[in-house]
């Protein structure tokens, strides 16, 4: 499917930007921005992940590059594709590939996302990421050794400093500009200011901090809410105010009600409404943050068209539940479904595993072996 012309994505751009706050039910628009994971292939163990803590996964593998472009054809409005999901995406023997595809199917200022925990950085993927443009961002959650393991099981920090080296000589030889993400955690609060000298050392563009997704949390649920609130706080503010005088730029939107309680924290969903989610073997799913099949699906494309999913009755369902504040399935416990504190101890992560871990997948159709295959 081509894109379209200028005046039906104007259309198309102007629908989708009124829904953001309206967020109907039924929607006349597609989305202009899309998640399509490419493999769920990963190499750590990240304890706020939900692969780590809620995924049996079942289904590991890998999208081919015949595969992407059957889905990708099915988004003509897009603007932008961001290439991860619940894995990581430099294990995809087939991802640059894709991004060479892309580039080529859609020019120059289609922006192309990846993230990566950048354990896999050699110079020759990090001067493909020059090539074509990709918009660069690293997950780091912590700025030693020590820490580092705590938070993703893991003895490959070295890894990701000498990609962070080779990322900083690409910032001061070519100009490329990437971003470092970190998580907060009861496990790295000591270092949410540390991680912005280690920003600026490594010439990233922009640090993102982030608070962590409850909902993905699963079983750790000793550990989910952040028991230092004083200490995230003043670290905070502490690190936003490091940037400034780094002139690096720190970006942190608060999301935990419980350590900023006079903030107004919720942000609504915007997955169901502007950002599908695709698997790795052309599920429809929730989002990123519920990302398996076996949790939710709406279909799959390559059995069904996009259009005829997006557009669909079961959608539309979702859809209305979760701006009413009705969903009690997957979306309960979301953040963005509503505030975390006001579900309080009503929060059922063991309720969530159990029906995470017993409910089947619905029979689907057989599909040709060239599009269903793992690659």
């Amino acid at each position: 499917m081509a894109t379209k012309g200028r005046v039906a994505k104007t259309i198309n751009l102007v629908r989708a930007n009124l829904a953001r706050k309206r967020r109907p039910s039924q929607v006349r628009y597609e989305p202009t921005n899309v998640q399509i994971e490419i493999t769920n292939h990963c190499n750590l163990l990240c304890i706020h992940c939900g692969r780590t803590n809620l995924s049996t996964l079942d289904s590991v593998g890998k999208m081919t590059l015949e595969q992407f472009q059957h889905i990708f054809g099915q988004f003509p409005y897009l603007k932008s594709v961001s290439l991860f999901g619940d894995g990581e995406s430099l294990l995809s023997p087939h991802l640059f590939n894709i991004i060479d595809w892309i580039r080529k199917d859609r020019g120059k200022r289609f922006r192309i996302n990846l993230t990566t925990n950048g354990t896999l950085l050699t110079q020759d993927k990090i001067d493909q990421f020059i090539k074509f443009g990709v918009r660069l961002t690293v997950s780091l959650d912590a700025t030693t050794p020590e820490v580092y393991e705590a938070c993703v099981v893991a003895k490959s920090f070295h890894k990701v400093v000498e990609g962070m080296e080779r990322l900083k000589e690409a910032a001061e030889t070519s100009g490329y500009r990437w971003t470092l993400n970190f998580v907060i955690m009861n496990e790295n609060v000591s270092q949410i200011v540390d991680i912005v000298d280690l920003a600026k050392k490594y010439g990233a563009r922009k640090l993102n901090l982030g608070e962590q997704n409850f909902q993905r949390t699963g079983g750790r649920m000793d550990n989910a809410f952040i028991k230092h609130r004083d200490t995230v706080r003043a670290n905070v503010t502490r690190a936003l105010e490091r940037g400034k005088e780094l002139d690096i730029a720190v970006k942190f939107n608060r999301r935990d009600q419980a350590v900023w309680p006079e903030h107004d924290t919720f942000v609504p969903c915007k997955y169901l409404w502007n950002f599908p989610f695709i698997s790795w073997n052309g599920f429809v799913c929730l989002c990123c943050s519920r990302p398996d099949p076996k949790d939710q699906s709406f279909g799959n494309l390559f059995e069904k068209s996009f259009q005829e999913i997006w557009f669909g009755e079961e959608y539309a369902r979702f859809r209305e539940q979760v701006r009413e504040g009705t969903q009690d399935t997957v979306c309960k416990s979301c953040q963005h479904h509503r505030p975390a504190t006001d579900l309080g101890p009503q929060l059922d992560f063991a309720g969530d595993l159990k029906l995470f871990h017993n409910r089947s997948f619905r029979k689907k159709k057989k599909v040709a072996s060239s599009l269903r295959s793992s690659g």
